[in-house]
């Protein structure tokens, strides 16, 4: 099976990710022959993300000040 980005069943589901994975491990096992000598696969997201394209409203302001002498040099 081909993954697209584009067209997932159900954006980042456990199917989805699993046919990811598969393509990437189909993938490195043909490189492996030639040069690539392992894998580690890298887990990003957020799995409670809310799905969708939309950014959250990242207030900035609620963190607070910064701590005293944090840019002092």
């Amino acid at each position: 099976s081909r993954c697209s980005a584009r067209d997932p069943p159900v954006m980042f589901s456990e199917e989805y990710q699993k046919a990811v994975l598969q393509s990437y491990h189909n993938v490195l096992d043909q490189k492996r022959k030639q040069y690539v000598i392992g894998e580690l696969i890298w887990n990003f997201a957020d799995f409670m993300t809310v799905q969708g394209t939309a950014a959250g409203d990242h207030n900035l302001q609620s963190a607070g000040a910064p701590p005293a002498g944090w840019a002092s040099k």
